[in-house]
């Protein structure tokens, strides 16, 4: 019954530009999940970012989506190797999800 669109549902949370546009509104202010964990991180100390990603835990029904901890794991280790001194190994242990 659903195909392409069970796809779409969760990838909304990763990209929600390209899935929603609000009138009168930029894009550059939807953010996806990975970048609102990510932005969160970045206004807090870096010596406390290893916890904080250590810490980190999904909740709710759409957590319940296949893949979805895995993809939210890669997204935001490749944003957090960005802008810190860890290897994006290791930050991927970090996660207790």
């Amino acid at each position: 019954m659903y195909g392409v669109e069970r796809m779409r549902i969760g990838e909304a949370l990763f990209n929600p530009a390209k899935y929603y546009t609000l009138p009168g509104s930029s894009t550059d202010t939807l953010l996806g999940l990975p970048e609102m964990i990510h932005n969160s991180l970045k206004l807090c100390d870096s010596e406390l970012w290893q916890g904080l990603l250590a810490s980190t835990m999904l909740t709710g029904g759409t957590t319940l989506l296949s893949g979805l901890p895995d993809r939210v794991n890669i997204d935001v280790s490749q944003l957090a190797s960005t802008v810190t001194s860890y290897a994006r190994d290791s930050l991927k242990s970090c996660f207790l999800f």
